[in-house]
Protein backbone atom coordinates (compact mmCIF):
# COMPACT_ATOMS: atom_id res chain seq x y z
CA UNK A 1 0.00 0.00 0.00
CA UNK A 2 1.28 3.21 -0.93
CA UNK A 3 0.66 6.25 1.64
CA UNK A 4 -0.03 9.50 0.33
CA UNK A 5 -0.48 12.91 1.48
CA UNK A 6 -1.61 16.36 -0.67
CA UNK A 7 -0.96 19.89 0.01
CA UNK A 8 -2.68 22.20 -2.55
CA UNK A 9 -4.30 25.81 -1.46
CA UNK A 10 -6.67 25.14 -4.35
CA UNK A 11 -9.92 22.94 -2.82
CA UNK A 12 -10.73 22.04 -6.24
CA UNK A 13 -7.73 20.38 -6.89
CA UNK A 14 -6.74 19.33 -3.36
CA UNK A 15 -10.29 17.23 -3.28
CA UNK A 16 -10.05 16.24 -6.78
CA UNK A 17 -6.71 14.40 -5.95
CA UNK A 18 -8.27 12.97 -2.91
CA UNK A 19 -11.03 11.46 -4.48
CA UNK A 20 -9.00 9.79 -7.35
CA UNK A 21 -6.25 8.58 -5.21
CA UNK A 22 -8.72 7.82 -2.63
CA UNK A 23 -10.40 5.27 -5.40
CA UNK A 24 -7.19 3.83 -6.76
CA UNK A 25 -6.01 0.25 -5.81
CA UNK A 26 -2.98 0.07 -3.53
CA UNK A 27 -2.78 4.11 -2.47
CA UNK A 28 -4.07 5.56 0.86
CA UNK A 29 -4.52 8.89 1.30
CA UNK A 30 -3.53 9.88 4.92
CA UNK A 31 -4.26 13.48 4.83
CA UNK A 32 -4.39 16.49 3.06
CA UNK A 33 -4.19 20.16 3.86
CA UNK A 34 -4.03 23.84 1.71
CA UNK A 35 -1.34 25.44 4.85
CA UNK A 36 2.49 24.87 4.47
CA UNK A 37 2.55 24.97 8.29
CA UNK A 38 0.11 22.24 8.66
CA UNK A 39 2.03 20.64 6.25
CA UNK A 40 5.01 20.04 8.11
CA UNK A 41 3.20 19.01 11.30
CA UNK A 42 1.19 16.39 9.22
CA UNK A 43 4.64 15.08 7.42
CA UNK A 44 5.95 14.05 11.10
CA UNK A 45 3.10 13.22 12.26
CA UNK A 46 1.95 10.93 9.67
CA UNK A 47 5.43 9.98 7.64
CA UNK A 48 4.22 9.76 4.28
CA UNK A 49 5.49 7.79 1.51
CA UNK A 50 4.29 10.09 -1.07
CA UNK A 51 3.41 13.78 -1.14
CA UNK A 52 2.05 15.72 -3.47
CA UNK A 53 3.12 19.37 -3.09
CA UNK A 54 2.02 22.74 -4.86
CA UNK A 55 5.03 24.70 -4.97
CA UNK A 56 3.24 28.14 -5.20
CA UNK A 57 1.33 28.10 -2.66
CA UNK A 58 1.32 32.02 -0.84
CA UNK A 59 3.51 32.39 2.51
CA UNK A 60 6.22 30.46 2.78
CA UNK A 61 7.37 29.46 -0.40
CA UNK A 62 6.46 25.74 -1.59
CA UNK A 63 10.79 25.60 -2.04
CA UNK A 64 11.31 26.07 1.37
CA UNK A 65 8.92 23.52 2.64
CA UNK A 66 10.12 20.89 0.11
CA UNK A 67 13.63 21.72 1.49
CA UNK A 68 12.35 21.33 4.90
CA UNK A 69 10.59 17.61 4.42
CA UNK A 70 13.55 16.84 2.73
CA UNK A 71 15.81 17.38 5.42
CA UNK A 72 13.42 15.98 7.79
CA UNK A 73 13.52 12.92 9.58
CA UNK A 74 11.46 10.84 7.08
CA UNK A 75 11.70 9.28 3.84
CA UNK A 76 9.29 10.70 1.62
CA UNK A 77 9.22 11.49 -1.92
CA UNK A 78 7.83 14.59 -3.03
CA UNK A 79 5.96 15.15 -6.08
CA UNK A 80 5.98 18.82 -7.11
CA UNK A 81 2.55 20.11 -8.76
CA UNK A 82 2.80 22.99 -11.00
CA UNK A 83 0.26 24.94 -12.41
CA UNK A 84 3.01 25.71 -15.48
CA UNK A 85 5.23 24.11 -17.45
CA UNK A 86 7.59 27.01 -18.04
CA UNK A 87 8.72 29.76 -15.83
CA UNK A 88 12.36 28.63 -13.18
CA UNK A 89 9.78 27.46 -10.62
CA UNK A 90 9.50 23.67 -11.98
CA UNK A 91 13.13 23.41 -12.92
CA UNK A 92 14.41 24.68 -9.42
CA UNK A 93 12.03 22.43 -7.86
CA UNK A 94 13.24 19.29 -9.50
CA UNK A 95 16.95 20.81 -8.87
CA UNK A 96 15.74 21.11 -5.38
CA UNK A 97 14.74 17.40 -4.80
CA UNK A 98 11.72 16.56 -5.90
CA UNK A 99 11.32 13.10 -7.31
CA UNK A 100 8.75 14.14 -9.68
CA UNK A 101 6.84 16.94 -11.20
CA UNK A 102 3.22 17.48 -12.40
CA UNK A 103 1.20 20.26 -14.03
CA UNK A 104 -2.16 20.43 -12.63
CA UNK A 105 -3.97 19.57 -15.97
CA UNK A 106 -2.42 16.45 -15.84
CA UNK A 107 -5.00 13.18 -16.16
CA UNK A 108 -5.72 10.70 -13.76
CA UNK A 109 -4.13 8.04 -15.66
CA UNK A 110 -0.71 10.29 -15.22
CA UNK A 111 -1.38 11.26 -11.54
CA UNK A 112 -1.96 7.61 -10.75
CA UNK A 113 1.27 6.85 -12.42
CA UNK A 114 3.69 9.53 -10.65
CA UNK A 115 3.08 8.43 -7.61
CA UNK A 116 3.95 4.68 -8.34
CA UNK A 117 6.88 5.34 -10.40
CA UNK A 118 8.18 7.60 -7.16
CA UNK A 119 7.25 5.56 -4.89
CA UNK A 120 9.22 2.89 -6.92
CA UNK A 121 12.67 5.06 -6.58
CA UNK A 122 12.58 6.37 -10.01
CA UNK A 123 11.78 10.33 -11.16
CA UNK A 124 8.92 11.18 -12.59
CA UNK A 125 8.58 13.98 -15.55
CA UNK A 126 5.20 14.72 -16.88
CA UNK A 127 4.81 14.85 -20.86
CA UNK A 128 4.51 18.78 -20.75
CA UNK A 129 7.00 19.73 -18.86
CA UNK A 130 9.65 17.23 -20.27
CA UNK A 131 8.61 18.40 -23.96
CA UNK A 132 9.57 21.70 -22.19
CA UNK A 133 12.85 21.00 -20.59
CA UNK A 134 14.24 19.43 -23.24
CA UNK A 135 13.35 22.28 -25.90
CA UNK A 136 14.85 24.64 -23.44
CA UNK A 137 18.09 22.18 -23.79
CA UNK A 138 18.82 23.15 -26.84
CA UNK A 139 17.57 26.56 -27.02
CA UNK A 140 20.41 29.00 -25.73
CA UNK A 141 18.20 31.62 -23.80
CA UNK A 142 19.56 34.60 -22.38
CA UNK A 143 20.60 33.35 -18.51
CA UNK A 144 18.25 34.61 -15.55
CA UNK A 145 19.57 37.42 -13.68
CA UNK A 146 18.59 35.42 -10.78
CA UNK A 147 21.08 32.81 -11.25
CA UNK A 148 23.41 35.11 -9.23
CA UNK A 149 21.28 35.27 -5.85
CA UNK A 150 22.03 32.23 -3.45
CA UNK A 151 19.96 29.64 -2.16
CA UNK A 152 19.10 32.02 0.79
CA UNK A 153 18.68 35.15 -1.48
CA UNK A 154 16.15 33.47 -3.79
CA UNK A 155 14.01 32.55 -0.81
CA UNK A 156 14.03 36.13 0.62
CA UNK A 157 13.29 37.22 -3.30
CA UNK A 158 10.10 34.63 -3.86
CA UNK A 159 8.33 36.01 -0.47
CA UNK A 160 9.11 39.50 -1.10
CA UNK A 161 7.20 39.33 -4.90
CA UNK A 162 4.80 37.23 -3.35
CA UNK A 163 3.95 40.41 -0.67
CA UNK A 164 5.90 39.67 2.17
CA UNK A 165 7.29 42.17 5.09
CA UNK A 166 10.92 41.75 5.98
CA UNK A 167 9.16 41.16 9.56
CA UNK A 168 7.23 38.39 7.92
CA UNK A 169 9.90 36.67 6.31
CA UNK A 170 11.92 37.25 9.34
CA UNK A 171 10.11 35.26 11.41
CA UNK A 172 9.07 32.24 8.58
CA UNK A 173 13.46 31.84 7.63
CA UNK A 174 14.02 32.42 11.65
CA UNK A 175 16.41 35.11 10.46
CA UNK A 176 16.82 38.76 12.19
CA UNK A 177 15.34 41.62 10.05
CA UNK A 178 18.18 43.15 9.99
CA UNK A 179 19.62 40.16 8.56
CA UNK A 180 16.52 40.09 5.70
CA UNK A 181 16.79 43.42 5.03
CA UNK A 182 20.47 43.07 4.34
CA UNK A 183 19.99 40.50 1.91
CA UNK A 184 17.34 42.13 0.52
CA UNK A 185 20.07 45.16 -0.80
CA UNK A 186 22.13 42.41 -2.12
CA UNK A 187 19.35 41.53 -3.91
CA UNK A 188 18.84 44.58 -5.48
CA UNK A 189 22.62 45.14 -6.04
CA UNK A 190 23.16 41.90 -7.93
CA UNK A 191 20.26 42.64 -10.08
CA UNK A 192 20.66 46.07 -10.25
CA UNK A 193 17.31 47.64 -9.28
CA UNK A 194 16.44 49.43 -6.41
CA UNK A 195 13.12 48.68 -5.47
CA UNK A 196 10.83 45.77 -4.48
CA UNK A 197 8.11 47.10 -7.45
CA UNK A 198 11.30 46.47 -9.64
CA UNK A 199 12.01 43.04 -8.51
CA UNK A 200 8.67 41.89 -8.79
CA UNK A 201 8.85 43.06 -12.56
CA UNK A 202 11.60 41.19 -13.20
CA UNK A 203 10.20 37.88 -11.57
CA UNK A 204 7.20 38.34 -13.71
CA UNK A 205 10.05 38.56 -17.02
CA UNK A 206 11.54 35.47 -15.73
CA UNK A 207 8.68 33.61 -14.79
CA UNK A 208 9.42 32.94 -11.41
CA UNK A 209 6.08 34.13 -10.57
CA UNK A 210 2.79 34.06 -12.39
CA UNK A 211 1.43 37.88 -12.96
CA UNK A 212 -2.20 37.27 -11.53
CA UNK A 213 -1.40 37.58 -7.53
CA UNK A 214 0.34 40.53 -7.79
CA UNK A 215 -0.79 42.77 -10.71
CA UNK A 216 -1.88 45.69 -8.27
CA UNK A 217 1.72 45.53 -6.92
CA UNK A 218 2.95 45.85 -10.34
CA UNK A 219 0.62 48.78 -11.37
CA UNK A 220 1.72 50.88 -8.18
CA UNK A 221 4.82 52.10 -10.35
Amino acid sequence: MITVMLVDEQDFVRLGLLKILSDAQGIKVLGHTRSYDEAARLVRQLNPQVILLDIHLPGLTGLDVLRKILRGDNESKIIALTHEADGAIPKMAFQAGASGLLTKQASVDEVLRAVRVVHSGQRYLSASLAQHFAFNHFETPASSPFDLLSEREMQVAIMIVNDQKPLQIAYKLSLSPKTVNGCRYRIYEKLKINSDVQLTKLAIIYRLITIEPIVDKVNED
